[in-house]
């Protein structure tokens, strides 16, 4: 008896050993995003949010592009750098361009306008929610991103199609 017992804490031990090295982070199990697959020209077919602040701040928008009053093109170069040009209705008729650098980390998608990604800045902008979840399929991308903080939360769903 004293066997069977020194067993059944030796199986529980190591079933809980076991289940700790087991991931429960759902990046993890995205299919890789390679930078070849990437790299080129990207038009955004739509884009979706949702948001909640807690204080009454609580909503959903879905833009679909239309080339006119709502689009955006963008461009992911193999040297790490990306361009990005884009009009939206409700910020008037101008047309805007950014542009920055990008990378890709374990199936996330890092993108900033004002600084180089290192290591470190890759770790900042874990820590703060700054990145997107791509998956790819065929010609089509979707770019998910959500952001937590003690204020509320928002969630984005970006559609594009590879031009």
């Amino acid at each position: 008896m004293k066997k069977l017992i020194s067993y059944a804490a030796l199986f529980v031990a190591l079933a809980m050993i076991s289940a700790s090295l087991v991931s429960c982070n759902k990046d993890d199990d995205a299919p890789d995003i390679s930078v070849e697959s990437l790299v080129g020209t990207w038009k955004q077919v739509s884009y979706e949010e949702w948001w909640d602040y807690g204080d009454g701040d609580k909503g959903h928008n879905k833009i679909i592009c239309d080339d006119e009053n709502d689009w955006a093109i963008l461009t992911f170069n193999e040297d790490g750098t990306y361009t990005e040009r884009f009009k939206e209705k409700d910020k008037g008729s101008s047309v805007y361009t950014n542009s920055g650098y990008w990378k890709v980390v374990k199936n996330r998608l890092y993108m900033s306008d004002y600084r180089q990604l290192t290591d470190e800045v890759i770790k900042d902008m874990n820590e703060d929610g700054e990145y997107s979840t791509p998956s790819i399929s065929g010609k089509t991308m979707t770019a998910t991103d959500e952001y937590r903080d003690e204020e509320g939360w928002e969630k984005e769903v970006e559609v594009w199609e590879k031009q």
